[in-house]
């Protein structure tokens, strides 16, 4: 019951805008100002004509470059590495981080031992320091 004033609302706005209901806003000014796509394995759309050089310059330059840069596998890889980055430390952060990769670096023998304790150290230095960044001072 919530949702359906929602989405009427939503195609009312879409249709006042763009004309139709199924067609977001976002979509139509892709329509009308971008070449190049938001998927870097789709093909560049037709060349448009613009009304302003600055948007001209704005899409056929900065846009492009953009786009033309993460073609190659090397520069897809350079853009992508600090998003996946990013991406573990919000999600996985410390907390899942051990487990998963503690399991394979962990030797045989009593070295597993001595490197379990290193860990575990490495984990409790590194939640006590979470903790104090986080506690104001008295020049607070």
């Amino acid at each position: 019951m919530i949702l359906v004033p929602a989405v009427m609302g939503m195609g009312a706005y879409n249709r006042a805008i763009t004309g139709s209901v199924w067609k977001p806003p976002y979509v139509l000014h892709e329509e009308q100002y971008q070449e190049s796509p938001q998927f870097t394995f789709l093909p560049l759309r037709p060349k448009i004509t613009y009304s302003s050089p600055w948007l001209q310059y704005y899409y056929e330059v900065d846009e492009m470059r953009l786009y033309l840069s993460q073609r190659t596998p090397k520069n897809l890889l350079i853009a992508t590495a600090p998003k996946l980055l990013e991406w573990w430390q919000f999600y996985c952060s410390i907390l899942l981080t051990v487990p998963l990769v503690v399991p394979t670096v962990l030797r045989p023998g009593r070295l597993r031992y001595v490197q379990i304790l290193v860990l575990a150290g490495f984990i409790i230095c590194a939640t006590t320091y979470e903790s104090e960044v986080g506690r104001p001072t008295a020049c607070d």
